[in-house]
């Protein structure tokens, strides 16, 4: 009976650290350009559930941001649309605007699908 409940507290235990473990993935859900062609800014929403970094933020792309599809080759910003699942690595600084949505700086976008 102890066994039994052991196995259960570690199946538990890695279950629910996988969810804490998954690569956070967000929906684009509005997509707002600036003047020329860049900086845009994305709204996106996160995929994870449990701990997101942020549920919704905002996020500058500018020029120096680089964008990639599934294969790894560089794509246009006008082939993101909303509804696209992206994956971002965000830049070390957080712009914080209280009390609106946070907006943070991207430093690669790549889209998934």
């Amino acid at each position: 009976m102890k066994k039994i409940i052991i196995v259960f507290i570690f199946i538990l235990v890695l279950v629910s650290s996988s969810f804490f473990i998954k690569i956070e993935t967000f929906t684009i859900k509005d997509i707002e350009y600036g003047q020329d062609e860049y900086p845009i800014m994305l709204t996106v929403k996160s995929n994870k559930t449990l701990n997101p970094t942020e549920n919704l933020v905002n996020v500058l792309v500018d020029s120096e941001t680089m964008i990639f599809d599934t294969d790894n080759t560089l794509i246009e910003l006008t082939d993101l649309e909303i509804g696209k699942k992206i994956k971002i690595q965000f830049k070390e600084q957080l712009i914080k605007v209280l009390p609106g949505i946070p907006l943070k700086s991207a430093e690669t976008i790549e889209q998934i699908n």
